[in-house]
């Protein structure tokens, strides 16, 4: 059951192995830049030991259609292109080291286990793609990953801790709950997702830009804050109730649209320009929050009235007299306006003072 390859021979580029059953392959150093190494059947818990590498290796190709494990040459190396593919571990415990190697993209596909953990170790890529897979609770070590991209993912938890990570893309992914972002993530994606966790983890210092739609089970969940870091804000279809935190001051772009959501904003940061909140908002800004029109929680003060005809001149809004639709409401100092509604009515959040309508 072992299969030995002392030395590769000249000018060898490629290799492919097909393998059946259960085995242990011992590859050689390869001594010649390889371009592929392809190594497929059903690999029911072999080992597969890759002795070194002379230069970067372009890709290697495992469909497992098992279990299996690799070991890396102690030495490092460089792969461009790693892919596994149907990973079945038999385990409660799947555990992938990467043992100092680098990687360009790395790809784990059909990693499906009943009950099963996955580990990921010292992996340092710049991308890592993690595809259709079901896996209890994938966790990290000691891990650098510029890019990762979780696409079709079942999982109990997920746990970021241990990783080092830029850009987070999560795309139909269903969990019972987030423990932990990465650590350093300046970029999160998160769409079509199922998450059944109230209240979300707090996002790192280090998040610029925050991407969430189309929240597919409907439940209500919360974000408690938001970085000061936060340059960009794109929100969209988060289902009823949903809840915009306090915006930091500094923030220069918010994009969201409406659908179940409110529309209003909690604050109007300085660095703020006119906002894009669609498919359909009929004031054509958006407004602050208050506790006339919202239920979301530390929502302001709020002014309201009624804008009308005073015929008798007598100060009072009378039986006979008739409402101002599409008038504006002018809030001073540094408010700014507030439209009336078909009945003369309108409404507007302000923080605690004394202001002039």
């Amino acid at each position: 059951n072992q299969l030995y390859i002392p030395e590769s021979p000249p000018d060898l580029r490629r290799l492919g192995l097909t393998v059946t059953d259960s085995i242990h392959i011992d590859l050689p150093v390869f001594h010649e830049p390889m371009e592929v190494i392809n190594i497929g059947g059903s690999l029911a818990a072999s080992t597969v030991n890759f002795s070194g590498f002379a230069d970067t290796l372009s890709m290697i190709y495992v469909d497992a259609n098992s279990t299996f494990d690799i070991q890396w040459p102690v030495t490092g190396g460089h792969v461009e292109q790693l892919f596994l593919q149907n990973l079945f571990p038999d385990g409660p415990t799947i555990n992938l080291n990467f043992q100092g190697m680098t990687f360009g993209d790395v790809w784990i596909g059909q990693l499906l286990g009943s009950g099963t953990d996955v580990h990921i170790e010292g992996l340092e890529s710049d991308e890592l793609h993690i595809s259709s897979s079901s896996i209890v609770n994938p966790s990290f070590s000691t891990s650098i990953i510029r890019t990762l991209d979780m696409n079709t993912v079942h999982s109990e938890i997920l746990d970021f801790s241990g990783l080092e990570n830029s850009i987070l893309w999560m795309n139909q992914c269903y969990t019972d709950s987030i423990a932990n972002w990465p650590s350093d993530l300046q970029s999160l994606e998160v769409q079509y997702f199922s998450i059944d966790q109230q209240v979300w983890p707090a996002f790192p210092d280090s998040l610029k830009a925050l991407y969430i739609w189309v929240n597919s089970s409907g439940l209500a969940f919360t974000i408690t804050s938001f970085p000061d870091s936060l340059e960009t804000i794109l929100l969209e279809s988060l289902g009823p109730g949903f809840c915009l935190p306090v915006i930091p001051e500094n923030l220069d772009n918010v994009f969201w649209t409406i659908f179940e959501q409110s529309d209003c904003i909690p604050n109007f940061p300085l660095n703020l320009q006119t906002p894009y909140i669609g498919p359909v908002h009929l004031d054509g800004s958006p407004k602050i929050c208050s506790v006339l029109a919202s239920d979301c929680p530390g929502s302001n003060p709020g002014i309201s009235g009624t804008i009308f005809h005073d015929v008798n001149s007598n100060g009072m809004f009378d039986i006979n007299e008739e409402p101002l639709p599409q008038s504006i409401a002018e809030v001073t100092p540094s408010i700014g306006f507030a439209p009336t509604n078909g009945n003369g009515l309108y409404t507007i959040g302000v923080p605690p003072g004394n202001y002039i309508i």
